[in-house]
């Protein structure tokens, strides 16, 4: 684990994954979901190159088919640990032959934390270092440790419409989650249908 660390923070980064696996307060207070694997493993994994998953985990390029699992292979896979300090701490993933035979393209993903006061930046980057057009998508995942009954807030009053999924987890509809609210309450039952999807949001 590397560990970034000021007055106000300490920071734990799992280089497997490149991924933020703690954070917590002077007071002790963690703030990340500890991977609790009776529910949800994870606790902040990258994704890379996909977000989601594709019909059949596969798709076909350039005439030849390629098989890639639920959010792409950047979660399970040893980033390089670039440099590190006290308040910053830059990993790497280049393209290999193992991540080849999946995913055809010569790629290097960056991800790099950097601890200031009581804010934690993290920045990644991809580059495409081939020489034909590249496809990918990148998401973050973070989990926050929160409690029953906690409340989600956003800036404006809001319509809270929703993908529905089936049970490959692909998008089958949409629903009304939540009408005329700036909040929504964390309860037992919120991710029964799988992810909360909202697009085209006011709030900031």
């Amino acid at each position: 684990m590397i560990t970034l660390k000021n007055e106000h923070l300490t920071v734990g980064i799992n280089p497997f994954g490149a991924e933020l696996s703690s954070i917590t307060d002077a007071a002790g207070r963690e703030y990340v979901w500890q991977g609790d694997p009776a529910y949800w493993s994870g606790r902040s994994p990258v994704l890379f190159p996909i977000v989601g998953r594709l019909l059949s985990d596969s798709y076909v390029y350039n005439d030849t088919k390629y098989y890639l699992q639920k959010h792409g292979f950047a979660r399970k896979s040893a980033f390089a640990l670039v440099s590190e300090d006290d308040s910053h701490a830059t990993f790497t993933l280049a393209a290999t032959e193992d991540t080849k035979r999946v995913y055809p393209f010569d790629f290097l993903l960056t991800s790099d934390y950097s601890l200031s006061g009581k804010t934690l930046t993290v920045k990644n980057t991809v580059r495409n270092i081939g020489k034909e057009d590249m496809y990918f998508s990148f998401g973050a995942h973070p989990a926050f440790n929160i409690e029953i009954g906690d409340r989600v807030e956003f800036s404006e009053t809001e319509t809270f419409k929703t993908y529905l999924f089936n049970e490959l987890g692909l998008a089958d509809g949409e629903k009304i989650f939540a009408e005329n609210t700036n909040s929504i309450t964390i309860t037992d039952h919120i991710f029964d249908g799988d992810a909360l999807f909202f697009e085209d949001l006011k709030s900031t």
